[in-house]
């Protein structure tokens, strides 16, 4: 048995059906459109991962060379030098992953600041974890010339946050170091 339909709802149905092809395609076309645009994100963004990620051995390499050669703590405190002070542990994935951004920073630095690595697993460090009130790694501090605490950063930090917490340490430094050099010439 079939059912009649009026002239209207003929209409209706055969309007429909291109603007269901419409549909169609036009799907099709936004899941072609979206794939292609992950794709360009996913390539633009891969060579920058793998060039942030480091493989377990090379962060902990990375970080083993910046702790040897950072200035060593009572030394940093004796100093009259600004102070990037920064607690790690050996096992501590974030604190690997940080390194090449530290020694970078290091790089640039570290003949105007005293960069200190502070292992939180070495008995000689309690007396700086308690007085720094570390809770959590990596944990770095900037101190002024003074050693009073500028900023504090708890876990992973996007070098270019730490490269402006360095700005001002410098410009403290420098005016520091102008007034002491006006001061005695007085």
């Amino acid at each position: 048995m079939r059912s009649h339909l009026s002239y209207s709802e003929s209409m209706t149905l055969s309007r429909l059906t291109p603007l269901r092809q419409q549909l169609h395609w036009l799907s099709k076309r936004l899941v072609i459109t979206i794939a292609l645009a992950l794709t360009i994100t996913f390539s633009l963004a891969t060579p920058f991962a793998r060039a942030a990620s480091l493989s377990p051995v090379k962060g902990l390499m990375a970080l083993k060379t910046m702790a040897q050669q950072s200035v060593p703590y009572d030394k940093a405190m004796a100093d009259e030098k600004p102070i990037v002070l920064e607690f790690y542990a050996d096992w501590c994935s974030s604190c690997q992953s940080m390194a090449p951004v530290v020694t970078e920073l290091h790089g640039h630095y570290g003949d105007r600041i005293n960069f200190v690595m502070v292992n939180i697993d070495d008995a000689q460090a309690a007396e700086a974890v308690r007085q720094y009130s570390v809770t959590g790694i990596p944990h770095l501090l900037t101190l002024t010339a003074k050693g009073e605490v500028q900023e504090e950063f708890v876990g992973r930090v996007p070098g270019k946050l730490l490269d402006q917490a360095i700005v001002p340490l410098l410009e403290e430094a420098g005016n520091l170091a102008q007034s002491l050099s006006t001061s005695n010439l007085s």
